[in-house]
């Protein structure tokens, strides 16, 4: 319940508000934000008011600031009563394993998120996604007959033509992009293909595989957002991460090291730290929210600053 400097403005969505009694500015998933937008926030309110940021995987820039203890930190180490982690799996491109991954979450009733890095090749993976329902449905008409020993021309159910499966595309800009997002909720397709839009805000406890493709472009926080897409309720959840097979021996260090960390670590905490060490810290007063220090090293990194800010202080 600070009280608001008079006549101080801020422009909030395109609007110009002019707050009486801001005391508390609260911002929810502070790593989609730039230091320039965080600054400009801080800008519009008096001095005092306190300001709390949330994140499951904050910024390296970010984590340094709270480390350093220049910035307050709580932590909520546990998920809510009843959620069990995703399994997760990493390894090379393969259509088989893909239409697989599909069939046995369509088996148990669930949907299935398919995330790829470029918009250009979101309608081609719903084609291609489409034939693998389209075969699935086949042969599972294919075995109702053989089950049955029946024939074919005796058989009413052979001569219908499978169900073509259901596949929406979503992206960022899309104009239909949140009617899209509610047909997928209400359960009308089975499969939703989309670039990284996905990453943040969604709560669909039915779907519960997650395949991203071409994950190496990824950065490390990022794919554990879009990992937290699946597992929202008691259900085990699946989360594949594809690389394309001959990427194996021209992967960059860093994209191995990420790779590696997003298969070993589940704790957006533990995400947080390494894709820190990964990354750098960025710089503490100016733009960079992230920044190479291989040259130093993190660790030895961390000492000078400490020692720094210790003799400012004195």
């Amino acid at each position: 319940q600070g009280q608001q400097g008079q006549g101080q403005q801020g422009h909030v969505a395109g609007s110009v508000i002019e707050f009486e009694r801001l005391g508390l500015v609260v911002i929810d998933e502070e790593q989609r934000f730039g230091v320039m937008q965080k600054e400009h926030l801080k800008r519009l309110v008096a001095p005092g008011v306190d300001v709390l940021s949330l994140s499951a995987t904050p910024i390296p820039r970010t984590l340094q600031l709270a480390q350093l203890g220049i910035r307050g930190l709580s932590k909520i180490h546990h998920p809510p009563p009843g959620r069990l982690p995703p399994k997760t799996f990493v390894g090379a491109f393969s259509k088989a394993r893909i239409k697989d991954a599909i069939n046995n979450e369509i088996n148990r009733g669930g949907q299935v998120f398919y995330v790829v890095p470029l918009k250009s090749l979101v309608s081609s993976r719903r084609l291609m996604i489409q034939d693998m329902l389209r075969e699935i449905e086949e042969n599972k008409l294919a075995n109702l007959i053989r089950q049955s020993k029946e024939s074919v021309a005796d058989n009413s159910d052979a001569k219908r033509p499978a169900r073509r499966g259901r596949v929406i595309e979503a992206w960022g800009g899309h104009p239909e992009l949140e009617h899209r997002v509610l047909t997928f909720e209400r359960g009308d397709a089975e499969v939703l293909v989309s670039t990284s839009v996905i990453e943040n805000g969604l709560d669909l406890p039915n779907a519960n595989t997650l395949i991203v493709e071409s994950a190496h472009l990824f950065g490390l926080a990022q794919l554990h957002q879009i990992r937290g897409r699946v597992g929202r309720r008691a259900r085990q959840a699946y989360a594949f991460f594809f690389i394309p097979s001959n990427a194996e021996m021209t992967l960059t260090a860093n994209a191995r090291d990420r790779l590696d960390a997003l298969n070993a670590l589940r704790t957006g905490d533990q995400i947080a730290n390494k894709d820190l060490a990964i990354r750098g810290a960025g710089s503490l007063f100016g733009e960079h929210q992230s920044g190479d220090i291989q040259d130093v090293g993190y660790t030895l990194y961390v000492i000078m600053l400490r020692k720094a800010l210790g003799e400012m202080r004195i």
